[in-house]
């Protein structure tokens, strides 16, 4: 029996992002890199944290990426040539990175991609060393 070809998870074309910019985001960190910087975290972000984390779930992509960058829970893309760090090895060279603010405009950062409604987080940056700012 012959198989069909299925697409590649990783998957970040601009038809994949637009098509699912209604759903609701959805957060995965099944590939967050061991180099990771939450010991940079004090106690009182981890409840922002997670509230924004909540707050974000219950929204759409579409809304999501229209918050502006500099505010709590802001949107912006990054261009892979701004990292300070390589990508984990798993991950697709071509991958198309996002960042959104969390746990307060200043505090942190989620570092990943996007795709369809799932945000796969690859770094949580409370200490700024993923990429300039």
């Amino acid at each position: 029996m012959k198989r069909k070809p299925t697409k590649s998870l990783h998957s970040t074309s601009a038809s994949n992002q637009e098509a699912f910019g209604t759903e609701f985001v959805h957060f995965d960190f099944r590939y967050m890199s061991e180099e990771h910087t939450y010991n940079k975290a004090t106690n009182a972000h981890w409840p922002k944290l997670f509230l924004d984390l909540k707050q974000i779930s219950s929204k759409s992509w579409a809304s999501t990426m229209q918050n502006p960058r500099q505010t709590r829970q802001g949107y912006e893309k990054l261009p892979q040539d701004a990292l300070n760090k390589p990508l984990p090895s798993c991950i697709p060279n071509d991958t198309k990175l996002d960042v959104i603010r969390v746990a307060g405009s200043n505090a942190a950062r989620l570092i990943g991609y996007k795709n369809k409604s799932v945000f796969y987080v690859l770094w949580l940056d409370f200490d700024y060393s993923v990429y300039p700012h």
